[in-house]
């Protein structure tokens, strides 16, 4: 639900495309009469998931080390 609220609220309050946020802006990018284009939907969601990948990569043994630190107690 918390996922899906990410996506309908900026839907009800955005009401131009230049500020709109990266999954409404992935949103943007369907057209009724040509279809969906998938070059563009797969190089944003790439964009928008790069960060966090790379993110978790970098901090993944403190990352796993606070997991482990966490089911001993």
């Amino acid at each position: 639900m918390a996922h899906w609220n990410d996506l309908f609220w900026p839907l009800i309050a955005v009401r131009r495309e230049e500020i709109s946020t990266p999954a409404l802006g992935i949103l943007l990018f369907r057209d009724d009469e040509a279809g969906q284009f998938l070059g563009p939907l797969m190089a944003g969601a790439v964009i928008i998931v790069a960060p966090l990948l790379l993110a978790f990569l970098i901090a993944q043994r403190r990352f796993i080390d606070g997991l482990a630190v966490t089911t001993m107690k």
